[in-house]
């Protein structure tokens, strides 16, 4: 079955999020019942592959593949949400043997340095896309008072709930698609929210970033820091204009192809590239964060930049910290890293933004 011109014309030019359109000229061929449609806005429009119909024959919704005809009762999952329950379900020696190795260890050890420089005892947190929640173990030792863990794959949730036995503090985890509004069973603000290497999968327009922030600024306490790390724009240009061979830039390790912008794209948002590294990230859709557009939409939600720098300026600042340096050891990064292992960690950035306001809890010190 395929689906005819006037129903297409629809989906791609309503952009109201969850409107529900009654579609009296769009007839399924085939089987396929007659329905009325609701397009998710959080997915671009010319590349979306499900849409929500309504069957009138049982009054029950279900879900239809534009591009392959399939039909399901289930709601499909997202192609990075797949991405990420593959890798819940990754193996040990599948992880050990991966060349990307070094580069994860090292983005540990730097996220360990950003987290330690945020968080005092007594804070809570707020995980934003905690995946397989291997941070939960970096608030160990930090004497923090709760940890609430969010993201959208449903396997690495649970591979995070089996970690999180072996911790003292009280920990929430939950699975939510946070390009809607955020809904916790405790709503009461954060002393610091983390949102470690998301970002770029949600600039696919100014409304999904908009949300993925406004749940981050209403979730977080005045005063409190939203620590982020991200891929970094200029440098993604840059590397993308050094093509290797036609249509692709990168080295051994990783693989950059820029995609087509999204209709109507404006203001820094919906640029899309294509990323893939090691074995377990394969042309993953991601889009250019642009820190100019990033520090406006924060802004239109009360969070000003403290901080920012590129991932390998960040790593030479902690490594004059002697205490840092001397957990590099304990994080297996080795201590010479390939030309093209420490290159893949220029692709990525670190920012710290503070909510507007003002808070009695201490903040440790970390270069405002």
């Amino acid at each position: 079955p395929s689906l005819p011109w006037p129903m297409m014309s629809a989906l791609t030019h309503n952009d109201d999020r969850t409107q529900v359109t009654p579609m009296g000229h769009g007839f399924f061929f085939g089987s396929a019942p007659v329905g009325r449609c609701t397009r998710d806005s959080g997915m671009p429009p010319k590349t979306q592959e499900w849409v929500k119909l309504l069957s009138r024959h049982t009054d029950q919704h279900y879900y239809y593949n534009i591009q392959t005809g399939e039909s399901t009762w289930r709601a499909p999952t997202s192609k990075i949400s797949r991405h990420y329950n593959r890798v819940a379900r990754e193996t040990t020696h599948e992880r050990k043997s991966d060349k990307m190795l070094p580069v994860r260890n090292l983005h540990n050890w730097l996220k360990n340095c950003i987290i330690r420089s945020r968080c005092a005892p007594g804070h809570s947190v707020l995980d934003l896309c905690c995946g397989k929640g291997g941070d939960i173990f970096k608030y160990k030792h930090l004497g923090i008072s709760g940890y609430t863990g969010v993201d959208f794959a449903a396997a690495a949730v649970q591979t995070a709930r089996a970690r999180a036995s072996s911790v003292a503090f009280p920990i929430e985890l939950c699975v939510k698609d946070l390009r809607r509004p955020l809904q916790l069973r405790d709503p009461s603000p954060r002393d610091v929210i983390s949102a470690q290497f998301c970002l770029h999968y949600f600039w696919s327009s100014e409304d999904v970033a908009s949300t993925f922030l406004e749940s981050a600024a209403r979730h977080l306490k005045p005063g409190g820091r939203l620590i982020a790390t991200f891929t970094d724009e200029a440098v993604l240009r840059i590397t993308a204009s050094t093509e290797r061979r036609p249509g692709s830039a990168g080295n051994p390790l990783y693989q950059l192809r820029m995609g087509p912008a999204r209709e109507g794209a404006a203001g820094g948002f919906g640029q899309c590239y294509y990323f893939s590294s090691g074995s377990t990230v394969r042309d993953s859709e991601e889009y250019m964060v642009p820190l100019a557009s990033l520090c406006a939409v924060a802004g239109k939600h009360g969070l000003d930049l403290l901080e920012s720098q590129n991932f390998h300026q960040y790593a030479y600042d902690r490594m004059c910290d002697e205490r840092e340096e001397q957990l590099l050891e304990k994080f297996r990064v080795p201590p010479c890293m390939t030309r093209d292992e420490w290159e893949v960690s220029r692709n990525y950035r670190v920012a710290v933004f503070v909510k507007r306001g003002s808070t009695k809890r201490p903040t440790p010190s970390g270069g405002d």
